[in-house]
């Protein structure tokens, strides 16, 4: 196998695992908004729900 298969072999497998992790951190992203929109109903908890939401979707 030339050097090349080998090296578009390594990047699909790397391009599968990053896109797999990515989806996974989308879901739990999901799951994290659904659980603070569920704790977070009164007013003055709104801007901490909106602070964390920005952490979670823009992380630092």
């Amino acid at each position: 196998m030339s050097i090349v298969k080998k090296l578009r072999k390594i990047e699909e497998a790397f391009f599968s695992i990053k896109a797999r992790y990515n989806f996974l951190s989308l879901i739990n992203k999901c799951f994290a908004i659904k659980f603070l929109k569920k704790t977070c109903k009164t007013n003055d908890n709104e801007q901490r729900l909106k602070n964390i939401l920005t952490q979670i979707v823009h992380p630092v």
